[in-house]
């Protein structure tokens, strides 16, 4: 165990440290260096509480790029309300990583910030994030519970690609007007998701490619369907209020052996050929 006196923890200051498993500080860290903890893989606690748990950080202003960076025991993340800008790849592989609380004034969440937390189970973008970076979330397969907050403006390329098996999951989009990049949208395999669109007037706001599930909305939305998805082809678009459903000209990979697709009556659906 390592006890501290301080409010900053340098560049490298831990790197590659396998011996620690604890970090306290009797000061409020305010700030974390770039691999400061790097590939620590016995480390479970990094904190200013007495009762702290995991990374249990209630100061922290700054947190650098792979921070965390592969860091196999965390298990827990609670981030202080002062932070703004979560580093990139901060906490990447950390493969352990059940539960990530972010901060309310949080805006930016760097690229790769969680990429490959393979056990993360839900995560809520909070009020005031505008940027989630690329790949910030890839490859988090756990996740059964996403919620991307109303003032996100920009999902980078491949920030929620994921492929997740069995039971089923939820994604909520709050945002009217999102700026995707390439599969930031993008969820493959047999869990099956009931997503949720917001209120809104303009068409196209963003594209989602889902293997299984059902979308809720109330605006109209383009459907990313294309793609070989073989046996595992299950989307149900159901719409709220009667709102218009645009899909594309042609869906490939619709196998004998695939189950539904289908249209709720209620909606009215443009461009299908199946």
């Amino acid at each position: 165990n390592v006890v501290l006196n301080t409010d900053t923890i340098p560049d490298y200051a831990f790197g590659n440290c396998q011996a620690i498993s604890t970090v306290y500080s009797k000061t409020k860290i305010v700030e974390i260096g770039n691999y400061a903890f790097y590939d620590c893989n016995n480390l479970e606690k990094v904190t200013d509480k007495i009762d702290g748990v995991g990374v249990d950080l209630s100061g922290i202003r700054v947190l650098n790029s792979l921070a965390f960076y592969s860091c196999g025991k965390i298990e827990n993340v609670v981030l202080g309300s002062s932070l703004s800008v979560l580093g990139e790849s901060s906490f990447a592989q950390c493969t352990m990583l059940k539960q990530a609380i972010l901060p309310y004034y949080l805006t930016t969440i760097g690229d790769k910030a969680f990429q490959g937390c393979s056990q993360l189970k839900g995560i809520v973008i909070p009020e005031n994030v505008i940027k989630v970076g690329i790949q910030a979330f890839q490859n988090c397969n756990a996740l059964t519970e996403i919620v991307i907050s109303s003032n996100v403006t920009e999902l980078g390329t491949q920030a929620f690609n994921i492929n997740a098996s069995n039971g089923t999951g939820t994604l909520y989009i709050c945002s009217k007007t999102i700026n995707v990049g390439n599969q930031a949208l993008t969820i493959t395999g047999t869990r099956v998701w009931s997503i949720y669109t917001p209120y809104g007037d303009g068409e196209n706001k963003y594209s989602l490619s889902v293997t299984n599930g059902t979308i809720y909305h109330r605006e109209i939305i383009n459907v990313d369907l294309d793609g070989d998805f073989g046996d595992y082809a299950n989307l149900r678009i159901s719409t709220l209020d009667g709102a218009k459903v645009v899909l594309p000209y042609s869906i490939s990979g619709m196998t004998e052996t695939s189950k539904t697709f289908g249209i709720a009556t209620t909606s009215t659906a443009t461009g299908l050929k199946v």
